[in-house]
């Protein structure tokens, strides 16, 4: 469980209350609101609210500012508190609906002057569109080195470049898109989960977790029991950062490396031992082979690389999904909308992961490596910079009216949730089709998809976004749902009836195998004696002329 979320002190609340954190030293306490940088840059409501007071690029009362920032984000906490359900006397508690509209879509008023924000303590925050994209697109003067091992993205320059070459053959389409359809039996197969537990009454985030898990070790092609495994170690992570934890997150790192090098090891024994060898290649086998000049990434490496796919995946995934939940249940004329035409999928999920302010992505940090200026700051090299993903997706000057739902936008230019620059994630497009494959078969096998009112929703915290639980209530067409039943149940009938005979095919294939090996063997063995007899033949030979020369020779002498 993450923690620094606190559940409602009320046993049965009316509504479905969103747990908050309160201040620990008291709801007034803004001192140490105003002195923390952690929660000036890392919180996004802080972050949008002082975009939002910025009308002008006058930076000079940056302290004023920031502690304005501090004060509003305290009182928005207060307001929030209400909706707990804490303030039992309170009869006009919003609805959890209300929240989802009220709390999580609300949009910042991008100023054309608006740039960045330096804070009390000397940071810089880049909320822009435009000034968003200066700095993740320049690598040369806003460096992603890390001091850590960070594969491909904490790296830099040709380095940076040649990891990415060497990983790429690892995620070409011809491996990809045959495991399309194992993301969408898992997908499916956790859809009819849900629709058979309590009733339709279910935690959606627990969908979306075990769906991001799940395809992650598809793509790897690792046992999918350890999908569990990962969920808890990312939320682990995820405490752990949000805490500021670092002997956690120490242990978390060596943790997740004995994780990875228990599974490539044991590829590598089954790779000795035969058992790999007609089997087709996956991810784990391209990165195991992956070079860049000509040499092989070390174990940490690939590592670190499987360790960011899993928070592009686990993390990042679930978040998308469990974000884009709400939204379709309480927008339910749009969510009827592209059930019944899934062609407009696509891009509705790009148009919510841009709206939605619960983004999976909310801030990255680069380091100046010169100084560089970004609207009025001067900022000198080695400084911080943050970039705010989720401003950036709201600039009125990049999307018309960015506050309302739209079909039609050029995401594919402008979304920045998925990244952009020479470290835009490399499975941009597949992190979209896993996307959409997920809503695909949760809208095909239900009528609807609703909010729980009765149950306790939980929000995780920066550097996470989105949510622990989620209760929704999905619903199926009763006639529908007994023929999709009587289909799984001649689709098990079926497999039930074809293990024996596959499992037979494989023995006769190891068989097969093992007979040509024999042969194999044999006929080297064969070889061998017959190359064996040559050479003594040759000796003897050799020593039969050698003996009649000599006797010749002698012959002649006399």
């Amino acid at each position: 469980m993450v923690a620094n979320i606190t559940k409602t002190n009320n046993t049965k609340p009316s509504k479905c209350p969103v747990a908050i954190k309160k201040s620990p030293k008291g709801e007034g306490d803004v001192d140490t609101l105003s002195n923390s940088l952690e929660i000036l840059q890392t919180q996004t409501k802080v972050a949008l609210v002082a975009f939002e007071k910025t009308n002008s690029s006058n930076f000079n009362s940056v302290k004023t500012q920031s502690l304005k920032c501090a004060i509003d984000h305290q009182k928005a906490s207060s307001k929030t508190q209400t909706l707990t359900g804490s303030n039992k006397n309170d009869s006009s508690t919003p609805s959890i609906q209300r929240y989802f509209r009220t709390k999580l879509l609300p949009l910042t008023k991008c100023s054309k002057n608006a740039l960045s924000q330096k804070t009390m303590m000397g940071k810089v925050i880049v909320f822009s569109h435009a000034d968003v994209n200066t700095v993740i697109r320049d690598a040369e003067k806003f460096s992603s080195k890390s001091n850590h091992t960070s594969v491909p993205h904490g790296l830099d320059g040709e380095v940076h470049q040649l990891a990415r070459e060497a990983i790429a053959g690892a995620f070409t389409d011809e491996k990809m898109i045959p495991l399309f359809p194992k993301y969408r039996q898992i997908a499916s197969d956790l859809v009819e989960e849900m629709l058979n537990k309590n009733n339709g009454m279910v935690d959606g985030q627990e969908f979306a977790f075990l769906y991001s898990a799940r395809i992650q070790l598809a793509l790897l092609n690792w046992d999918q029991n350890l999908d569990t495994t990962c969920i808890a170690w990312t939320k682990e992570n995820i405490r752990a950062q949000s805490e500021n934890d670092r002997p956690a997150s120490k242990r978390n790192a060596l943790a997740w490396n004995e994780l990875v090098y228990s599974q490539l090891n044991n590829r590598r024994s089954r790779i000795a031992m035969g058992l790999h060898k007609d089997l087709p290649t996956d991810t784990t086998d391209d990165l195991l082979n992956a070079k860049a000049q000509g040499k092989s990434m070390t174990d940490e490496q690939i590592a670190s690389l499987i360790r960011n796919l899993n928070m592009g995946l686990v993390s990042s995934l679930a978040c998308n999904i469990g974000n884009s939940v709400p939204y379709l249940a309480t927008n339910p004329d749009l969510q009827n909308q592209v059930r019944n035409n899934l062609c407009l999928l696509p891009d509705a999920l790009d148009e919510m992961t841009r709206l939605i302010i619960t983004g999976s992505l909310v801030m990255c940090k680069r380091t100046t490596t010169c100084p560089v200026e970004i609207g009025n700051p001067s900022i000198p090299a080695g400084e911080q910079v943050t970039v705010n993903w989720i401003s950036a997706n709201r600039d009125p000057t990049v999307f018309d009216e960015p506050k309302k739902f739209k079909f039609g936008r050029d995401h594919a230019n402008k979304n920045m949730m998925y990244g952009a620059g020479p470290h835009e994630w490399m499975g941009i497009q597949l992190a979209r089709i896993q996307l959409q494959i997920a809503f695909e078969e949760l809208l095909k096998k239900t009528t609807n998809i609703g909010l729980n009112y009765n149950g306790l929703c939980q929000k995780l915290t920066y550097p996470a976004n989105g949510f622990e639980n989620l209760p929704i209530r999905i619903e199926c067409d009763s006639h529908e749902r007994k023929e999709q039943q009587s289909q799984q149940m001649i689709r098990n009938l079926l497999e039930q009836q074809l293990a024996p005979i596959q499992f037979q095919q494989q023995q006769l294939h190891l068989q097969i195998q093992q007979f040509k090996e024999d042969q194999l063997e044999e006929h080297l063995e064969i070889e061998k004696t017959f190359q064996t007899y040559s050479n003594m033949n040759f000796v003897f030979i050799g020593s039969v002329i050698g003996i009649m020369t000599s006797l010749l020779f002698q012959g002649l002498r006399r």
